[in-house]
């Protein structure tokens, strides 16, 4: 009632404003026929009940969406190969070649070939290898990758076969137009599924046994041999019901990367040997009389005092002075060896001359 009263009083303070405008209007008669009318006097009055309904009826203008600017390709070989897993393909455009880390081995990583010749999660499988494989091997931060572009550039260029098989003459051509080091190429073995029903205390429930076996081979580029080979596995057991059972791309998925991370120490070590951490020790050498020459491991170290450094465990030290016997011995380096070895040389036996006439009478 009292929104109705509200309404009425507006209503009629907008008829009493309107009268006293055009009453202004009449009197007004000297006024030029075309001078404009104030435009703000009928803004100011209040709508009207009509006024609203049909300015509600109007369609309203689409509202301008603010433009945004369109994302820069991301060129890291990792996330160009999980983008792209599905097509197999990028711009190699976008694609800037990475600059080459001296010393640093250079790897390109081939498509991967489905061997069970199963649909699936066999296909999964074999679509994520090689970009979970160049993800692992990025990450180790021991070698660079090939990007995606410039390789299936050249897998055009060089006719692979789809058979995924490379040759030793494909591998050293693929070498020399990527400029890498190492080729690794896969193929998947086995995506397999055994499931058992199990039934306990009335209800019904399924265990599925996943087991995903991808065989990998590291290909040296340059003379196409075959460096390792090395097999990815991986067992993983759910137990669901009928009522909640996962795709099998999203357990095969997580399982394939389970088991690439088993191996990837080993196929990194097959193109980066590591380095054996060798303990050396500080070795003396003295001999009397001094200024004898040493030999460590049949290696000519120097003349005694001999102050040199050594890798730990036995080691033949031979130590030789002109007019002297050969002294010659094994040591055994330790790290609380610090007491000098002293080769105490003998001279060598003196020899003396005769002269013998020997005079023979023939009969």
């Amino acid at each position: 009632m009292k929104t109705r009263i509200g309404f009425v009083a507006v209503l009629a303070l907008s008829i009493m404003l309107a009268a006293g405008t055009f009453a202004e209007e009449d009197v007004d008669e000297g006024a030029q026929p075309d001078a404009p009318k104030p435009p703000a006097a009928e803004s100011l009055l209040p709508p009207s009940l009509d006024d609203i309904i049909a300015e509600e009826g109007k369609p309203q203008p689409a509202r301008e969406t603010p433009k945004t600017q369109p994302a820069k390709p991301d060129t890291h070989p990792a996330k160009l190969d999980a983008a792209t897993a599905a097509t197999g393909r990028v711009d190699t455009a976008a694609v800037a070649p990475q600059p080459a880390r001296p010393g640093v081995p250079r790897v390109a990583v081939l498509p991967f070939v489905n061997s069970v010749g199963q649909r699936g999660a066999a296909e999964t499988v074999t679509r994520i290898s090689a970009p979970t494989l160049v993800d692992k091997l990025v990450s180790t931060g021991k070698v660079d990758v090939i990007e995606r572009g410039r390789l299936d550039a050249v897998l055009e260029e060089v006719q692979f076969a789809k058979s995924g098989l490379v040759d030793a003459g494909t591998a050293v051509s693929m070498g020399k137009l990527l400029g890498a080091t190492h080729i690794v190429t896969g193929d998947v073995r086995q995506v397999s599924r055994d499931r058992q029903i199990i039934k306990a205390y009335n209800v019904e429930s399924i265990k599925d046994a996943y087991h995903v076996v991808v065989l990998v081979r590291v290909i040296d580029a340059a003379s196409g041999r075959v460096v390792s080979s090395h097999k990815a596995e991986k067992t993983r057991e759910e137990i669901v019901t009928k009522y909640n059972e996962k795709q099998e791309g999203d357990i095969v998925t997580p399982l394939a990367e389970q088991a690439f991370e088993g191996v990837i120490g080993d196929i990194v070590k097959a193109m980066v040997p590591e380095k054996k951490d060798v303990k050396t020790y500080v070795f003396l050498v003295n001999s009397a009389p001094e200024g004898a020459d040493v030999e460590i491991d049949g290696v000519f170290e120097g003349n005694c005092p001999l102050e040199t450094e050594v890798e730990a465990g036995i080691r033949l030290v031979r130590v030789t002075l002109p007019g002297y016997e050969v002294w010659e011995q094994k040591v055994r380096v330790r790290a609380d060896a610090r007491r000098p070895i002293v080769a105490r040389l003998r001279p060598k036996p003196e020899t003396t001359t005769t002269d013998v006439n020997v005079t023979i009478n023939k009969p």
